[in-house]
């Protein structure tokens, strides 16, 4: 057994897709590889879905620079209907 690394459950070894949150698990690979794992949550601008920041793009920009690669990104609405934050699931291998 190990866990997800996006929930935490608990899966088999040789899982391709966790059953818990139906996450596909590239990381499994057969070369024995390991990630870390990040999340950002940065809020949007304005009132209605007008887009990050200047500043959060340019956030988005060094962690590509780092070695990180954005894997998932899920809006989160907290009123009114709209897209208050993302959420942004990046990883990067451990050397």
């Amino acid at each position: 057994m190990k866990k997800c690394p996006y929930c935490a459950e608990e899966i088999s070894k040789s899982a391709v897709f966790c059953k818990h949150c139906e996450s596909r698990l590239e990381e499994a690979a057969v070369d024995g590889s390991r990630w870390e794992y990040i999340i950002a949550t940065p809020r949007m601008k304005g009132w209605v879905n007008k887009g990050v920041s200047d500043e959060v793009v340019e956030k988005i920009n060094d962690l590509g620079s780092e070695g990180w690669e954005l894997i998932s990104s899920s809006p989160v609405s907290t009123s009114k209907g709209g897209t208050d934050f993302l959420t942004l699931f990046f990883k990067r291998k451990i050397n």
